[in-house]
């Protein structure tokens, strides 16, 4: 009830112009949330089990019945028990934005980015999707297509932590708006 009552005032600060405007100039990216300010909202808070140890107390979240609430209000979500493939996705030009932009098209795909971080030295000029096992080449030429660019290559090593690797490459990082998608420009 605490984070509810934080997001009821928030919200209701953010409606007002003076606040909304200061808010906009530091956070271009709260613009949904001061577009979502003026509208009716319903908050639903998640179903918990109270784990009390020491002293100390903390929620977990009741899996069963957060995934009916999740089913019932957002049915377009991709929920499902079996373990999605992990991706790393690696900026190689320097570009400001681009793991984020890159993200947005790949999770889509059904994939966990699971780690983010920069190509020592960046100047990769193409961009490469690189799996690391044979069971990953379906995933990597599956990203590679929704990206609509890039070079699908198996690393000579196996890592353990992810499945792919996407190095983003001068190729993606122009001239493409990555939350369109290549077939909607």
């Amino acid at each position: 009830m605490t984070i509810q009552a934080v997001m009821q005032g928030w919200m209701a600060a953010i409606r007002e112009e003076e606040t909304a405007a200061a808010t906009l100039a530091a956070a271009r990216g709260a613009r949904t949330l001061v577009l979502a300010s003026s509208a009716v909202l319903r908050y639903d808070t998640l179903p918990v089990v109270s784990v009390a140890s020491g002293g100390e107390e903390r929620f977990v979240v009741r899996r069963d019945d957060a995934r009916s609430l999740f089913e019932r209000t957002m049915p377009w979500a991709l929920l499902g028990d079996e373990p999605r493939p992990r991706v790393e996705i690696l900026n190689g030009t320097g570009e400001v934005g681009v793991t984020q932009s890159v993200a947005k098209a790949v999770v889509r795909e059904g994939v966990e980015v699971t780690l983010t971080g920069n190509l020592p030295g960046f100047g990769a000029d193409t961009t490469q999707v690189l799996y690391y096992r044979d069971e990953g080449a379906a995933t990597a030429e599956a990203l590679a297509a929704a990206l609509g660019i890039g070079v699908v290559v198996k690393a000579p090593r196996p890592v353990d932590v992810i499945d792919v690797t996407i190095v983003v490459g001068a190729d993606l990082a122009t001239g493409q708006d990555r939350d369109q998608g290549p077939d909607q420009e």
